[in-house]
């Protein structure tokens, strides 16, 4: 301790030093187990996923919003539009910097050996996304193009190979004409 080589001054006692804690374990046949995690529903992964995004946005740590979904247990039928959900969630925040984090916890979400979701499901909706919720945004969303092309492109691309994204051709497009079409 502090006081092993000196003794304390005149008049004062040597500091009282605690002891370990005491663990004690559980008597037999009631060992602790951890709880089985509640199953999948939309309703509490949704709010789950509220608190999350909510939470990314302040410590900006990915790789931790990624576990939470893990945690979540999503079953694989469900990652698609759940995926799908994420991404819309993310291309409408308004700030910046928590849109980017939001975009880059999305498309982690395929990343990793194991990912949080299945590629394949990540891929569906992606497809899902840019065919069917992207145009319907595009009113919504000041610079929608800008922010698939500057901001979810590039994530796509860093994470997914390009043989993944070759059945959704409009990713790769000079970007999303189908959401914002030229003028001419």
């Amino acid at each position: 301790g502090l006081f092993a080589f000196a003794a304390p001054p005149p008049g004062l006692r040597a500091p009282w030093a605690p002891t370990p804690p005491v663990v004690v374990a559980p008597p037999p046949g009631l060992e602790l187990a951890s709880a089985p995690p509640a199953p999948y529903s939309r309703a509490s992964f949704c709010r789950a996923l509220t608190g999350i995004l909510r939470e990314l946005s302040q410590h900006r740590n990915t790789g931790r919003a990624v576990q939470q979904v893990r945690e979540q247990h999503v079953p694989e039928a469900s990652q698609r539009d759940e995926f799908v959900d994420i991404l819309t969630r993310a291309v409408d925040m308004r700030n910046g910097s928590s849109r980017r984090v939001a975009l880059a916890f999305a498309v982690g979400l395929a990343a990793g050996a194991p990912s949080a979701f299945f590629r394949e499901q990540c891929v569906e909706g992606l497809g899902i996304f840019f065919k069917d919720v992207a145009p319907d945004l595009k009113d919504e969303v000041p610079n929608l193009r800008i922010i698939l092309r500057s901001e979810l492109v590039p994530s796509l691309r860093a994470v997914f190979a390009k043989a993944e994204l070759d059945a959704y051709p409009w990713i790769f497009l000079d970007s999303m004409d189908c959401i914002h079409p030229r003028r001419r």
